[in-house]
C-alpha cells in the first residue's frame, strides 16, 4: 500500500443510497473505480438495523483499500465503548471505522487484512504483515477477534542500525473480546484498556500490542508494537502511522 502522504485520494464515504439486507452485503471500496482513476466505486453495506456504515477508501490506478484503522499516535484514543463500537474520526490520519462496521465487513467476506506501520524518514517506507483469516464477532460476543497465523511480513527493517522488524500484533489476541476504559472484557483482574489508555483486543496487561497508544511526548506514552522500540527517540521521530486495511487490487 502506498503511503498516506502519496498522491492517493483519501475519501470518506458518506453513503446515502438505499440500504440492502445484511445477507446482500457487498464491499464498499473496490477496484476498478467507477468514473476515473481517483473516484470511488461502492454501495452501502446493509444490515445492523439499517445503520449507515462509513469507511475510508484509498483509490489508486491499480488498487483500492478499505481502511479500518489509521493512527498517527498523537491523538487520544482513550475512548468510550460506544465510540469504539460506532467509530471515531479525528482526520484522515487518525481514524477508526468502528466495531459494528468491521464486523459487517468481515461477515461480508472481507477477511484478508494488512497490518502496516509507515515511516517517514529518510523516505516514506513501510512494514506490513498479512492475515488471511480475520474475523470480528458481533455485539453479542463483545466483538471477539478470530484471526489465523500471519503470512510472512514484507518491507525493510525499520533502521539498518537496529534491525527492527514489525512482529505479529494480532494472532496473540485471537479469541479476545474487545475492551475499553468503561467495558472490561480482558482476563485480568485490572482493566487493561484503562491502564493502556486505549481500546483493543486485550487478553492481559502485557501491552505487547497497543496500536491505539500514543508516542512519547504526546501524553499517555503507551504506543506498543511487537518488534519496535518506541522508547528510542529515533523511532518516535520517524514513525508516521499504524494502519489496518483490506486490499483489493487488479
Amino acid at each position: 500500500m502506498t503511503s498516506p502522504h502519496s498522491n492517493v485520494a483519501i475519501l470518506r464515504l458518506q453513503l446515502e443510497s438505499q440500504l440492502v439486507g445484511e445477507e446482500d452485503m457487498i464491499p464498499v471500496c473496490s477496484y476498478p473505480p467507477l468514473d476515473a482513476v481517483y473516484s470511488t466505486f461502492g454501495v452501502l453495506l446493509g444490515g445492523l438495523g439499517g445503520q449507515v456504515l462509513k469507511v475510508y477508501c484509498e483509490i489508486s490506478p491499480r488498487h483500492a483499500s478499505t481502511v479500518i484503522l489509521r493512527h498517527g499516535a498523537k491523538k487520544d484514543f482513550n475512548l468510550s465503548w460506544d465510540k469504539y463500537v460506532k467509530g471515531h474520526i479525528y482526520s484522515n490520519y487518525n481514524y477508526w471505522a468502528g466495531l459494528d462496521t468491521i464486523h459487517a465487513l468481515t461477515k461480508a467476506g472481507y477477511n484478508t487484512l494488512t497490518f502496516e506501520v509507515v515511516y517517514n524518514y529518510p523516505t516514506f517506507t513501510s512494514q506490513s504483515i498479512l492475515y488471511k483469516d480475520f474475523h470480528v464477532g458481533d455485539s453479542s460476543t463483545d466483538y471477539t477477534l478470530t484471526v489465523g497465523q500471519p503470512n510472512q511480513g514484507k518491507g525493510g527493517v525499520f533502521f539498518d542500525d537496529y534491525g527492527a522488524v514489525l512482529g505479529d500484533c494480532l494472532s496473540p489476541a485471537n479469541g479476545a473480546r474487545f475492551s475499553t476504559k468503561d467495558a472490561d472484557h480482558d482476563l485480568e483482574p485490572e482493566n487493561c484498556a484503562a491502564l493502556a489508555g486505549s481500546g483493543w483486543w486485550f487478553k492481559d496487561c502485557n501491552f505487547v500490542c497497543n496500536p491505539f497508544g500514543r508516542l512519547p511526548g504526546s501524553g499517555s506514552e503507551t504506543l506498543s508494537l511487537p518488534g519496535l522500540n518506541f522508547t528510542h527517540s529515533d523511532y518516535v521521530d520517524r514513525f508516521a502511522s499504524v494502519q489496518m486495511y483490506f486490499y483489493d487490487s487488479v
